[in-house]
Formats: structure tokens, C-alpha cells, sequence
């Protein structure tokens, strides 16, 4: 009788000692991602569009007619990388001519993105332009801007 007593109060201790364990200090496996790098602002003609920015980690459309200069502003040091057509177009100073429209590269830094849009007739088609804004601190957060140019 007194080794199940004993075994009894070891078991008891040692589920005591265990669940006292679990409890505390953890977040509930809730993902907490690592603070934004940057926030990236869009500009058209001079003017903040798409409510204030892009964080890394999430991507804005926006339409722009061709013929109007985009700005990217970022908070933060990033490499800029631009596709059209599905290929990467290498930057400083690049000259792209895609679908009918021309896009003109006028600024390239760690910061700040510039571009001239134009075309010497009415496009066919909308011409998808994606900018990737990549941080130079931490490269796995990157911000997805979708330029789509219209007439």
C-alpha cells in the first residue's frame, strides 16, 4: 500500500512539475513578423498616391496614363528592381521600350526611383511595369509596386 502511496505522490509532483512548465512567457504561436525596413511612397505627377505607402511584404496597383513621371520614396536603403515583359531591365539610366511605350529611368539611388513615361500613339494594351523595392538591410522584406500604364 504505501509503494502505490508513493507512487501516487511521484506521479502527482512530476504533472505538477510539468504543467507548471507550459504555462508563461510564451505568445501563443502568434507569428510576429520583424519590424517594416521601409515604407515606400508612390508619386504620379507630383502627387502621393495609394493611400501613404507600401511595406514590405504587401504590393499596390496603381494606374498612370502614359506620358506622366512616376517617383518610388523610400524610408530606407533598397535595391530597385524592374520587370516588364516578365524580364528584368538593368538599371542606370535604362531607356525600356515595351508594347508601344517608352519608359524613360531619370534617378536610380538607395532611395528614390524616377521615371518618364511616353508613346507616339495610342497603346493597344495596358503594359504591366512591376517595381521590387528590396532591402538593403534586410533582404527578405521586399514591396511589390504594379505600375500599369494606360492611355
Amino acid at each position: 500500500m504505501r509503494s502505490i502511496q508513493v507512487y501516487a505522490g511521484t506521479l502527482f509532483v512530476s504533472a505538477a512539475l510539468l504543467l507548471s512548465g507550459c504555462g508563461g512567457g510564451g505568445d501563443g504561436g502568434v507569428y510576429s513578423p520583424p519590424p517594416a525596413a521601409f515604407n515606400v511612397g508612390v508619386l504620379v505627377a507630383g502627387q502621393l498616391v495609394g493611400g501613404g505607402g507600401v511595406l514590405p511584404g504587401y504590393q499596390q496597383t496603381i494606374y498612370l496614363a502614359v506620358g506622366q513621371t512616376f517617383e518610388l520614396d523610400s524610408t530606407g536603403p533598397v535595391a530597385w528592381t524592374v520587370v516588364v515583359g516578365g524580364s528584368a531591365v538593368p538599371e542606370s539610366g535604362a531607356t525600356i521600350n515595351y508594347g508601344g511605350a517608352t519608359i524613360q529611368e531619370l534617378l536610380t539611388t538607395t532611395t528614390h526611383f524616377a521615371a518618364n513615361t511616353w508613346a507616339f500613339a495610342p497603346l493597344l494594351v495596358t503594359i504591366p511595369v512591376t517595381l521590387y523595392a528590396t532591402s538593403l538591410v534586410d533582404a527578405s522584406q521586399i514591396a511589390t509596386i504594379n505600375l500599369i500604364l494606360t492611355n
